[in-house]
């Protein structure tokens, strides 16, 4: 009977100091400071979208949802775990991954396919060169002037500014001489009206 007493003792111990040990390394541990880390980064971008002029209802959804889509994506990597602890369920995870390979070899041939079949239409390839250069003209005007020296680049912003200033006087002018002319033409009317 004692021996049964000094078994329990020593499962209860064993476990006590797991416990204990689970705390202490929650409390003063790695993962604390790693967490302190995190909590400290979220309440500053928590500030920057108050600076930013989010409402605290938005800044609090944006939060809410970060939260869930990290717990949802560690529940599905702690089920991946343990299907492959599984004897039965081990081929699981490599029939999803090859399903989706498979999904996104045909999404791919789809979207080729609808791209030479628009190639073909003359109106629907004209649309489709002009949408793909509008929308790439940011960067490649981006890549041109990374290839720029600095020199180069101050000279155009200069010369950018005095083009501006350029364009704000003859702005400027034109407005006072449509102005001048509106004068004029309400003369006009009135003398055409009163002779």
């Amino acid at each position: 009977m004692s021996g049964r007493y000094r078994n329990a003792f020593q499962w209860w111990k064993r476990i006590h100091d797991k416990a204990e040990l689970s705390q202490d390394l929650h409390d003063t541990g790695p993962a604390r400071a790693e967490y302190w880390r995190s909590m400290r980064e979220i309440e500053n971008m928590k500030d920057f979208l108050r600076e930013e002029k989010y409402t605290e209802d938005e800044v609090e959804s944006i939060y809410d949802g970060v939260c869930s889509r990290n717990e949802g994506l560690m529940r599905k990597y702690i089920l991946r775990l343990k299907i492959t602890q599984e004897p039965k369920k081990r081929l699981l995870p490599i029939v999803w991954q090859r399903w989706r390979e498979f999904v996104g070899i045909r999404k791919l041939l789809k979207y080729q396919l609808n791209r030479c079949q628009n190639a073909i239409d003359d109106r629907k390839a004209d649309m489709q060169r002009a949408f793909k250069k509008w929308r790439n003209g940011p960067d490649q005007l981006a890549m041109e002037l990374w290839r720029l020296p600095v020199d180069t680049l101050v000279q155009l912003g200069i010369r950018t500014t005095k083009d501006l200033d350029d364009c704000g006087d003859s702005i400027g002018e034109n407005s006072a001489i449509l102005n001048h002319l509106m004068m004029q033409r309400d003369e006009f009317l009135n003398y055409y009206i009163k002779g």
